[in-house]
């Protein structure tokens, strides 16, 4: 990834991840993933073990202390495959087409 996070305050980098759609994020992840750090806030990983169905687990990344976590990529890279899978296998609603009255 090219984008700079230098300067940037924690909250913004979270309110940033918020702000994305449910795949947006998950390729946000994968991407940090790939990174030296492999950086993320509580709230990310949260978000990425909810996605991933592991809500118990989410529930206690929701606790912790705001503060950037160095994440194990193999961890997060499956996370991400799990969420993906999720996504995948999740029934889409479809829209009824409705007719104007002539």
């Amino acid at each position: 990834m090219g984008a700079s996070f230098a300067g940037l305050r924690l909250k913004d980098l979270a309110m940033r991840a918020e702000a994305m759609t449910d795949r947006e994020f998950l390729s946000y992840c994968r991407g940090m993933a790939e990174t030296p750090r492999c950086g993320f806030v509580p709230e990310q990983i949260a978000r990425l073990y909810r996605l991933a169905g592991h809500s118990a687990l989410a529930d206690r990344w929701s606790e912790q202390p705001n503060g950037v976590c160095n994440m194990d990529r193999w961890a997060i890279r499956d996370a991400v495959k799990q969420a993906e899978d999720r996504l995948v296998e999740t029934p889409k609603t479809t829209a009824e087409i409705l007719q104007f009255p002539r």
